[in-house]
């Protein structure tokens, strides 16, 4: 179940970090926010915290927390391969 929530959090990171209709939000506001914005290692983790903290919502004990940070870094992991293999399939495509 796991890998589940931590795919999910990353193809939601993968919409947010490369899609067009987030284009504004990602390019818009301080420095910082367009950095995080455009990076699938920074954004996946924090939207798979988000994602799991959800998902184990209400909260039970220190091995939710724990659940919780895991899964955000195998969501922000899986985002980052995501990123990286649509990088390479489009680097094929153009030669």
């Amino acid at each position: 179940m796991t890998e589940l929530f931590a795919l999910q959090a990353a193809a939601i990171t993968l919409i947010f970090v490369r899609g067009s209709i987030f284009e504004r939000v990602r390019t818009r506001g301080p420095a910082l926010w367009r950095e995080l914005a455009s990076c699938a290692l920074c954004s996946g983790f924090w939207i798979g915290l988000a994602w799991f903290a959800l998902a184990s919502w209400p909260p039970r004990g220190f091995a939710a927390l724990l659940w919780c940070f895991g899964g955000a870094a195998l969501s922000a992991a899986a985002a980052l391969l995501l990123v990286r293999v649509l990088d390479a399939l489009e680097g094929l495509a153009g030669d």
